[in-house]
């Protein structure tokens, strides 16, 4: 085999993550966003990362195919903390017109998502502190919100 690309690997040694994070696949809500909020914000570097369509909807609805994931993060790495996103206009869910375009409606019902999956999380990973947020547009889709669940 011939490499085609090369950059440091800082992490010789080391099997240890705290943190597992959940996120959408959506390239609107990229990891760039997500990363400067977890480091900005919450202070986190380093973590596991699992990306599915919809966040909270694969655990409520899809079980099996996260929980494999973060039982493998967990066994190999000891997390000790869940972070899950959702996000504003999730195709996932329909995006915002499967709300009639009501922002405070898809913002609610997100809301409940987050919670039910935080709920089942915390049932299954009982030793880990889960967390969620909810990323809200404003009025004219320029900002994005870190709302915590």
């Amino acid at each position: 085999m011939t490499s085609v690309f090369t950059v440091p690997f800082k992490y010789k040694g080391k099997h240890h993550c705290r943190v597992v994070v959940l996120l959408c696949q959506d390239f609107r809500f990229s990891l760039t966003i997500i990363n400067k909020f977890l480091q900005e914000h919450l202070g986190l570097t380093e973590f596991d990362l699992i990306g599915a369509a919809g966040g909270a909807k694969t655990i409520n609805d899809q079980e099996k195919l996260i929980n494999f994931s973060l039982q493998v993060a967990d066994n190999l790495h000891q997390v000790e903390r869940i972070i899950i996103f959702n996000h504003a206009d999730c195709g996932a869910y329909g995006g915002l017109k499967s709300f009639n375009g009501d922002k405070a409606a898809e913002a609610a019902h997100h809301h409940q998502e987050l919670l039910k999956a935080k709920s089942r999380l915390s049932k299954q990973f009982p030793k880990q502190i889960v967390e969620a947020f909810f990323l809200k547009l404003n009025q004219d889709d320029s900002q994005l919100e870190f709302i915590p669940v």
